[in-house]
């Protein structure tokens, strides 16, 4: 499957008009280009245009236009100054102003920068009328929506990554526009915007689901204490020590994970997921409310969920025995 190319390339002669894809014009320009381009005018361009054939056009929406440096005003000056890459269209303009003889609001131009030595810059202008541009593009406006004018020189100075829509569209004969820089920027703007606004939303969404996850692992957390005090609660016989360390467990924090309880002929033990600072505070307050129970305490660093938010978080296994 061959790839469709961006855009096509009409390419005009003295004799006819071609189309060819962008790859195929250079070769075509480059074995063309020992002929002697001669200049035209309006009937002998129109004769050409009513000989055109849009049978081998490819199917496409844009079009490349090149034509002759010959019938274009191409002219070029020195820079004596150090000229601010802003102000290079209008000074572009001023040249061709001089050198065409035509209104600046009636003429389409571009303009290339060249640096031929050390502190030498030289600018080449090339410029047409807009009439004359209009009816170089004229045939092509039924097959294509959008329509750009190049010289040939430029386009053959164009290294071939370079030959893409957009890099071209900068270097197109187009009318003077002096909010063209500040429009270029605002649109650079949008789209940084644009990104950074996508970022944001992304990012939100993903905390969004961090959230909900740790969310749902409190709940199951917490049930599953409820759930162990339950059925301890459901006990038709429960006394002494099992009854003192039942109090002792339903009365835990909301922030301790009940893991398991384990009654023993000799006494009880279970297991809990919590905050090392807390673990002191609660065995320093049951050791002094049963005094005389014997107390084990096993203890460990937790590898839970909960770790994420605490580093101190400890797995703990206590074991209470009457002395």
């Amino acid at each position: 499957m061959t790839l469709m190319s961006a855009y096509s390339v009409a390419i005009y002669s003295a004799e006819k008009c071609t189309f060819h894809t962008p790859s195929e014009s250079v070769e075509w320009l480059t074995s063309y280009a020992l002929e002697d381009h001669l200049t035209i005018d309006a009937s002998h361009l129109l004769s050409i245009q009513q000989a055109l054939s849009f049978d081998s056009v490819p199917t496409c929406s844009r079009i490349v236009v090149l034509i002759p440096d010959d019938w274009l005003s191409v002219s070029q000056c020195s820079l004596e100054h150090s000229v601010p890459s802003s102000l290079l269209p209008l000074a572009a303009l001023s040249h061709a102003v001089e050198t065409s003889f035509l209104p600046p609001e009636t003429l389409v131009f571009n303009y290339q920068c060249l640096d031929v030595s050390v502190g030498d810059r030289q600018l080449r202008v090339f410029a047409c009328a807009a009439e004359w541009a209009e009816q170089l593009c004229l045939p092509f406006q039924s097959i294509a929506k959008s329509c750009l004018l190049m010289s040939q020189s430029q386009w053959l100075g164009m290294s071939s990554r370079d030959r893409t829509w957009a890099h071209c569209s900068q270097h197109a004969l187009s009318p003077y526009q002096p909010n063209k820089v500040k429009q270029q920027r605002a649109r650079r703007l949008w789209v940084v915007l644009g990104g950074i606004s996508v970022l944001l939303h992304c990012a939100a969404v993903l905390y969004s689901f961090y959230l909900q996850d740790e969310a749902a692992q409190m709940i199951l957390a917490r049930q599953q204490t409820l759930a162990s005090q339950s059925a301890w609660s459901s006990e038709e016989e429960v006394g002494g020590m099992t009854e003192s360390v039942l109090s002792l467990i339903q009365a835990l924090p909301d922030s301790v994970r009940l893991e398991g309880v384990n009654s023993e002929l000799e006494g009880m033990s279970f297991e809990m997921t919590l905050l090392e600072q807390d673990l002191d505070v609660l065995l320093s307050r049951w050791q002094q409310q049963y005094p005389d129970w014997r107390w084990e305490i096993v203890q460990q660093q937790s590898d839970s969920s909960l770790v994420r938010a605490h580093k101190d978080v400890v797995d703990v296994s206590i074991s209470v025995f009457e002395k």
